[in-house]
């Protein structure tokens, strides 16, 4: 099993061992097979595509993404702060202030990276989406931190399934680079 820390993640942008810019296989030598594997935004059925060619590889509750034949260019969650997330057999993360279904409002996320001296910067949305995401907090490291301000309960639509969320400008996920940064 890995051992990966977010503060480590947030101060170093490195997501323990895993870094922009490998390729499936170095993170495959790394890590070994994903929990899930998918297509991404590419039409074919999971029994003709090969894990190889996956675009996004899980690693409950971590994704990685590559596209086509380029490195790893994103590292992704919006599972830390469910309550019903899985963890991974193959990663064991230490989740910091989302840790146990926290759900740590941008506040206590703020307060959470001063304490820890990690630098950032507050950028707001410029217009409203679905997710209602009201701004990021962009980390020296290059990770960046979605904020939403989600009252009441939403409906709000993922992939395999619809969940309700009950929060209040919480941190709604965490996202690395772009292809640009490598």
């Amino acid at each position: 099993m890995t051992y990966i820390s977010l503060i480590d993640f947030f101060r170093t942008g490195n997501f323990g061992p895993i870094r922009l810019g490998m390729t499936r296989q170095e993170v495959y030598d790394i890590l070994g097979e994903p929990d899930f594997y998918d297509s991404g935004f590419r039409e074919c059925s999971h029994s003709e595509l090969s894990l190889m060619d996956a675009e996004i590889w899980s690693y409950c509750p971590i994704e990685f993404y590559f596209f086509l034949d380029s490195p790893l260019f994103m590292v992704f969650t919006d599972h830390i702060p469910f309550e019903d997330w899985r963890e991974s057999n193959i990663i064991e993360l230490d989740a910091w202030l989302f840790s146990n279904g926290n759900q740590p409002s941008r506040a206590e996320l703020e307060a959470g990276l001063a304490e820890h001296h990690i630098s950032y910067t507050y950028l707001e949305s410029e217009k409203s989406n679905a997710e209602h995401v009201t701004g990021k907090l962009i980390l020296a490291s290059g990770v960046e931190i979605a904020v939403a301000d989600v009252c009441g309960k939403q409906k709000i639509s993922r992939r395999r399934k619809a969940v309700y969320l009950r929060r209040r400008d919480l941190v709604v996920f965490i996202q690395m680079g772009s292809s640009q940064n490598l």
